[in-house]
């Protein structure tokens, strides 16, 4: 990287330090897009993504029939489906833990399992579990029941624990 790149980026990293955390961020994770389209830029293309995202996730849904979409007033809407709205129902999350008290999960998956891992992980963030170490998430809720499922279904038992305890 040249010294004028440089300079550049420096100055683009305190611009947006100055102008928030949000921007602190964006230059952080993509110096040169922002270099190249400016914060306001790469805002707006992430919002384009993002909105992407939830279209295809959507899309999936519809698919699956657990979602419905019709017109209304012009646009597009979505409704769930009784069978979206059955199984809403059963996806109830387990009531909170006394105080003080936390489900606790530690995992060591081999590389060669690497997406079961991966896959593990996305599990425990949908189940607003929090990462305290690489390998050790934590909820205030018990997830016992629900993640002996998947860890079975997904062939993890040898790797994974899981605790309820008094948090320290």
């Amino acid at each position: 990287m040249g010294r004028k790149m440089a300079a550049e980026i420096g100055w683009a990293v305190l611009e947006a330090v100055a102008d928030g955390i949000e921007n602190f961020e964006l230059i952080v994770r993509k110096p040169n897009a922002v270099l190249s389209c400016g914060v306001d830029g790469v805002k707006a293309i992430e919002a384009i993504n993002k909105r992407l995202r939830l279209k295809r996730a959507a899309a999936r849904l519809v698919k699956k029939r657990l979602m419905g979409k019709r017109w209304e007033d012009g646009r597009l809407a979505y409704h769930l489906t009784e069978t979206g709205k059955k199984l809403l129902a059963q996806k109830t999350p387990p009531p909170t833990l006394p105080e003080g008290f936390v489900t606790i999960v530690s995992f060591d998956v081999p590389e060669v399992f690497a997406k079961a891992r991966q896959n593990f992980r996305r599990c425990l963030r949908a189940l607003s579990f929090r990462r305290i170490h690489l390998s050790v998430w934590v909820s205030e809720r018990d997830w016992s029941g629900i993640l002996k499922r998947h860890i079975v279904a997904a062939g993890l038992s040898s790797w994974v624990k899981i605790f309820v305890s008094c948090e320290i």
